[in-house]
């Protein structure tokens, strides 16, 4: 798992200066549906309801509202849905 670590002024500068697309383009948890039973546990445990299930299984359809809290991850019992990046909040130096 790849590890980035940020201190949430300079995470709260980079969500601004991209105009709130930034977790669309930078991460969203990867969903393998080949290894989804559609359950629909992400659906449900999504904290933001940035998921939703479709005819192929489920997708972030609401990316901007993806907080990457890692929950749906977490819930998935077949581990179809991984989040590839950890985010750490690094104590601020004062």
């Amino acid at each position: 798992m790849r590890l980035l670590s940020w201190t949430a002024n300079r995470l709260s500068a980079m969500l601004k200066q991209k105009g709130g697309a930034f977790m669309q383009n930078w991460a969203l948890p990867e969903i393998n549906y080949a290894l989804c039973d559609r359950c629909g546990r992400c659906v449900e445990g999504c904290p933001t309801g940035a998921v939703d299930m479709t005819a192929q299984g489920p997708i972030i359809a609401r990316p901007d509202d993806c907080t990457y809290c890692a929950q749906c991850d977490a819930l998935c019992p077949q581990g179809a849905i991984t989040c590839t990046y950890e985010i750490v909040w690094e104590a601020k130096s004062e």
